[in-house]
């Protein structure tokens, strides 16, 4: 028998255990790059969504400063309409109880004219 074979035995063993293992470590570092594409492809659709959940958030933020002004101006202006409101109802009734006085006196006069036509009339 040859010396050697053993020898050859074990080194042709050592080589398809190696040959094996570089399998194995391209295996997983292929499944490691597809893994690590995948986290980057996530992280960059989340990133996205990010800047466009913050660009709409500031456009909702405007609209809301947008509306606080709409509100607080709309809040005096329904001040003023209350204020104006009540001065024309106060001029309304100032006018009302002139007119009433004047319709008494007209009235007061009319009664005194009757009178005075039947004097003559009775003349």
């Amino acid at each position: 028998a040859d010396p050697f074979a053993k020898v050859k035995v074990l080194i042709q063993e050592l080589i398809e255990r190696l040959l094996q293992e570089a399998a194995n470590e391209a295996n997983h570092k292929g499944w490691c790059d597809k893994a690590m594409s995948d986290a980057k492809q996530r992280r960059d659709y989340a990133a996205e969504e990010i800047q466009t959940l913050n660009a709409e958030m500031a456009k909702l933020e405007a609209r809301l400063d947008s509306l606080k002004e709409d509100l607080a101006t709309l809040e005096k202006e329904i001040g003023e309409l209350k204020d104006s409101r009540q001065q024309a109802e106060e001029e309304r009734e100032a006018e009302s109880a002139e007119n009433k006085k004047t319709v008494e006196e007209a009235t007061t006069g009319l009664d005194a004219l009757n009178m005075c036509i039947d004097l003559l009339d009775k003349f």
